[in-house]
């Protein structure tokens, strides 16, 4: 998740690490399965999980 936000031309940014706060203090997944949830994913798919939890 760090390494996303520290890309020079990224399309999310700080959502991806975002997301995973959100979904292990909010939705109550475990710590490992937040941090593996969006790999391999395409960065669509990752920002349209974003917006559906409201950032």
């Amino acid at each position: 998740m760090v390494a996303e936000e520290n890309k020079k031309f990224t399309k999310l940014g700080k959502r991806v690490k975002h997301l995973g706060v959100y979904q292990i203090l909010i939705e109550g997944m475990p710590a490992h399965q937040a941090a593996n949830f969006s790999k391999g994913k395409k960065w669509r798919e990752i920002a349209t999980d974003c917006k559906n939890r409201g950032f």
